[in-house]
């Protein structure tokens, strides 16, 4: 289950931007809202995950030029993005994600718009282990608030 819990919780360090335009660098506020779970098929209606806060990320000049590398980007996880189409402020992202227990590698598909200030991104993944198969999905949404702060 641990493996799982891992790959679900992939998508909550992943973001993307809904007007026209490129990703601006600066500081964003990015929110994660869990959406559905279930393991085999089966709904799970309490996943213990911890509580849902909203983040702030320094984006860099480096990231804003490669936003499917960023968008696609997790925090301990090791997802390599498959295929990517970011044009006229949609984005399509398939990527696959490493099991830590050694088990099957999962998937991660993000959808949505993304634009300089702001974004909005469904995810869906999908988790291979011992105890079955797990997916996963809810929206992701961050704003530009300003530039990053002095080091």
């Amino acid at each position: 289950m641990r493996a799982l819990l891992a790959v679900a919780g992939l998508a909550g360090c992943v973001s993307t931007a809904v007007s026209d335009g490129p990703l601006s660098p600066g500081l964003w506020e990015i929110s994660n809202r869990p959406g559905t779970a279930s393991l085999d098929g089966r709904v799970l209606n309490e996943l213990p995950l911890p509580p849902q806060r909203p983040e702030r990320v320094c984006l860099s000049a480096a990231q804003a030029a490669d936003p499917a590398s960023f968008l696609a980007g997790t925090s301990g996880a090791e997802c390599k993005t498959s295929k990517a189409a970011l044009a006229g402020g949609k984005v399509r992202i398939e990527a696959s994600c490493a099991n830590p227990d050694g088990g099957r590698d999962g998937t991660m598909l993000l959808t949505g718009r993304y634009g300089g200030q702001s974004y909005k991104i469904d995810f869906a993944t999908t988790a291979y282990g011992d105890n079955g198969t797990m997916r996963f999905s809810g929206k992701l949404a961050g704003r530009r608030i300003g530039d990053c702060p002095a080091a």
